[in-house]
């Protein structure tokens, strides 16, 4: 059985822990500097119909009547038809000892990849640990304590290597191994195995709709899916997870009679599905209902994606009609000249540059703008005295 509760409470220590650590560098550098400087940021400002509904696949929940099993499964990744989806132990002690050592498996790997790499290029840590923190947060966010439990451990790896040397590196690794080893017999003593019936992706997200099929919600009306959606279920008992097949996923949606109006079976449109899929998707309609209150059922089908939606069940989109790009700066970066022309100052190198820039949107404390010469990943200075074009600065 997972410790769910205490997995989400160590990545977030971890998640909370790095975060602290990068505020309080940026606190540092900002004393340091008579200026405050941003970082430009590529931004799209897209015009969107809201919707809200619920993710139907072909699935099939793995049931066993044992009590310890340890998921060989991957999240996410095909099982071969007859292929191993849970190791049967006969004690939760050689259940836990397995657990162990698929952890000790991924910090040696972690730790020899780094032994390898020579010396620590302390730019390329810092973007690493930026990297982790940033998958860490989505996984945690989308309870997938599989995914979040493997970027903690390659976190805790990243800050022991940026605090250690070759000689810790390396004495870490020998204790390592040696608990590996010790491990492996108990480990091997396996008394049955949970196989695939056929060939699927497996995924441990479980809700209580897996009965629910694609045949299901074809053409449903208005009523139907919102009576579905109200509903509450519980994830099956004794269940290890769940195998999808097929290539394709649907989403059955709730919107506005009027928005409905635009779609028409087989078109194509593109979706974005938020926190849980930032990606955008390009699905197809596969039926729109007759309206009802106000309100059209409208579904649709996509083959994208499929390994990354796995957690998705009711979630609400948006799509896409149309969608415009620029760059994102704050708005106390913005300066006009005595001509009228608005500018940003950007520091390039140890200079000050003025770059001439194009309002296009207002968005919160931020304006998106159009620019030939200002670009994604530009330091724009937000605040500093006595700033002119050709200025050096610290």
């Amino acid at each position: 059985m997972q410790k769910t509760g205490r997995a989400l409470k160590i990545v977030s220590v971890v998640f909370l822990a790095a975060i602290l650590a990068y505020v309080a560098v940026y606190l540092v550098s900002s004393m340091n500097n008579g200026y405050q400087t941003s970082a430009a940021v590529d931004y799209t400002v897209r015009d969107t119909i809201s919707v809200y509904g619920m993710v139907v696949r072909d699935e099939e929940v793995m049931k066993t009547g044992y009590s310890s099993v340890y998921i060989e499964a991957s999240e996410g990744k095909r099982v071969a038809g007859g292929g191993e989806i849970g190791a049967v132990y006969s004690t939760d002690e050689d259940l836990h000892r397995a657990e162990r050592l698929r952890e000790i498996t991924e910090q040696i790997a972690g730790l020899e990849a780094l032994e390898a790499g020579g010396q620590v290029d302390n730019q390329k840590l810092e973007s690493s640990i930026k990297s982790e923190i940033l998958e860490l947060r989505h996984a945690v966010q989308s309870r997938e304590l599989g995914e979040a439990d493997s970027h903690r451990l390659n976190i805790e790896t990243l800050l022991f290597s940026a605090s250690s040397d070759a000689g810790t590196v390396s004495s870490q690794l020998s204790a390592l191994r040696a608990e590996a080893a010790s491990l492996q017999s108990a480990v091997a003593r396996v008394s049955a195995t949970v196989t695939a019936p056929a060939s699927g992706l497996y995924s441990s997200a479980l809700d209580g709709f897996e009965e629910l099929t694609p045949a299901d919600v074809a053409g449903i009306s208005t009523a139907e899916l919102k009576a579905l959606l109200a509903e509450k279920r519980e994830a099956p008992d004794q269940a290890l997870g769940k195998l999808v097949y097929g290539s394709a996923w649907y989403y059955a949606s709730v919107m506005d009679a009027e928005d409905a109006r635009r779609f028409a079976k087989g078109d194509r449109v593109t979706m974005i599905f938020g926190r849980y899929y930032s990606e955008v998707l390009h699905m197809r309609v596969e039926s729109v209902s007759v309206p009802e209150k106000g309100e059209a059922a409208v579904v649709f089908a996509c083959e994208e994606a499929m390994a990354d939606t796995l957690s998705m069940r009711v979630q609400s989109a948006e799509i896409i009609l149309s969608e415009d790009h620029g760059i994102r700066v704050p708005k106390r970066a913005i300066r006009m000249d005595e001509e009228g022309t608005i500018f940003v100052y950007v520091q390039t190198g140890i200079q000050v540059e003025k770059k001439p820039v194009e309002l296009l949107f207002d968005v919160g404390e931020y304006y998106v703008v159009r620019s030939s010469k200002l670009h994604a990943g530009d330091d724009v200075i937000v605040s500093g005295k006595d700033l002119y074009e050709g200025k050096v600065v610290n």
